[in-house]
């Protein structure tokens, strides 16, 4: 039987993962408030220089895994998102 969660209704949060709470409205502490910090988060802001890095690293990867498609036996990434801060929209070339 699934368990039903309460989910801040303006991002994917639920109440009580990483000591998150709802409010009244249903919105998480951080959507609430965008400064608000707890013991397991706090606002990081991320340079343009490291963005860009980060991004170029992710297409490395994105590369070997598309000249190695079919050789080795796993070909994928599965992601798992630490929150709504955690994902950037990446555009690969289909060739």
């Amino acid at each position: 039987m699934i368990k039903e969660q309460n989910i801040c209704k303006k991002c994917i949060l639920t109440e009580g993962f990483l000591g998150v709470h709802l409010n009244s409205v249903g919105e998480c502490d951080f959507c609430a408030d965008p400064t608000h910090e707890n013991i397991n988060w706090r606002r990081r802001e991320i340079s343009d220089e490291a963005r860009a890095k980060a991004r170029a690293d992710w297409n490395v990867v994105m590369e070997n895994m598309q000249r190695n498609h079919g050789i080795t036996h796993y070909d994928c990434i599965v992601g798992y998102s630490g929150g709504k801060d955690s994902t950037v929209k990446i555009e690969l070339e289909h060739q």
